[in-house]
């Protein structure tokens, strides 16, 4: 009987090692498991927190948009709300999405300037009219075709993947 207590002693003593050893790369493959989770958890919230600025600045992209497509011309208002997301998107878009900008922006304003001018000149435009509602019309064709295709050139920077 002393004989047969000292074997299950001894076997218990083994199992006893085996987990002790096997312990240590378990809580590693915890130690893992719990890192991985915790990064896949912060790359997510900066996604989530990219995409609110970035929808941001495409909401105000598409609301220059429609309002020009919608009026033919840009109020001073629908400029200021556009040059406060313009200045952001520089930050966070890549150069595709920042050139778009640079391009509405700069158009805008033109499209702006050419209005004041017409406000201000009238009648005495008689002899350029042609030429300037032609850049006008160039100018309100280019606005329309990127309202059409705004969506897709942002997709990349709206989805979540």
């Amino acid at each position: 009987m002393n004989e047969f207590l000292k074997t299950i002693e001894s076997i218990f003593s083994l199992n006893a090692r085996i987990l002790q050893a096997l312990l240590t790369p378990l809580i590693a493959i915890i130690a893992v498991y719990i890192a991985y989770q915790q990064w896949k958890t912060n790359r997510d919230k900066f996604r989530l927190d990219m995409f609110d600025k970035r929808f941001k600045v495409f909401d105000g992209l598409l609301k220059l948009y429609i309002h020009i497509n919608q009026n033919g011309n840009v109020s001073n208002e629908a400029l200021v709300e556009f040059g406060s997301v313009y200045k952001e998107g520089q930050f966070l878009f890549d150069e595709d999405i920042k050139d778009l900008l640079n391009q509405s922006y700069k158009k805008a304003f033109k499209l702006h300037k050419f209005d004041r001018k017409i406000e201000k000149k009238g009648p005495a435009l008689v002899n350029n009219g042609q030429k300037l509602n032609d850049e006008i019309n160039c100018i309100l064709t280019w606005f329309r075709d990127q309202f059409m295709i705004v969506e897709t050139r942002f997709d990349e920077y709206l989805r979540f993947k």
